[in-house]
């Protein structure tokens, strides 16, 4: 499921549900946090492995968050 999706899912509970349970606001920061962990992540695995090579140092944060949801499929 893309970002946009996870938080389009949580939107939609929130508003149509008289049942949901949860803090909009709290929700929110557990997909933000998710994704911001698993792109720490997955960038300190990729400046390990490729650290050497000048196509990755080239990159602006911009790209490689990009190649990042690319990837991820979010």
């Amino acid at each position: 499921m893309t970002l946009k999706q996870k938080f389009l899912k949580l939107y939609h509970s929130f508003t149509i549900s008289d049942e949901w349970e949860g803090s909009l606001e709290s929700d929110a920061e557990q997909i933000a946090d998710e994704f911001a962990i698993g792109f720490a992540e997955w960038l300190n695995i990729q400046y390990r492995e490729l650290n050497h090579t000048l196509a990755f140092r080239e990159k602006t944060l911009t790209e490689i968050l990009q190649i990042y949801k690319k990837e991820k499929g979010l």
